[in-house]
């Protein structure tokens, strides 16, 4: 039994921080009860006006696909004259 109380430490998934446990599950309530058609809807609109507004800016570049079947929420974009960060 002693050895099965000290391996307890590895056993455990995660952070044991009751708090933060309890704001996930809230968080994943919200979600279920807002249903996950509505979320994604309103992120690929967010995504849709973002890729709107960097089409209007010359400078910019937008390496993300544009074909509806490949749209993601992620939009990866340049500026000319502007290195990526590394």
């Amino acid at each position: 039994m002693d050895n099965y109380r000290r391996a307890f430490r590895f056993m455990q998934i995660g952070s044991g921080n009751l708090s933060l446990l309890k704001g996930y599950e809230a968080a994943v309530d919200f979600h279920v009860r807002i249903g996950p058609e509505r979320v994604e809807r309103r992120i690929m609109g967010l995504a849709s006006r973002l890729r709107e507004g960097l089409d209007r800016i010359p400078e910019v570049t937008i390496h993300s696909p544009r074909h509806a079947e490949l749209l993601t929420a992620t939009t990866v974009w340049s500026l000319r004259g502007f290195a990526a960060a590394s």
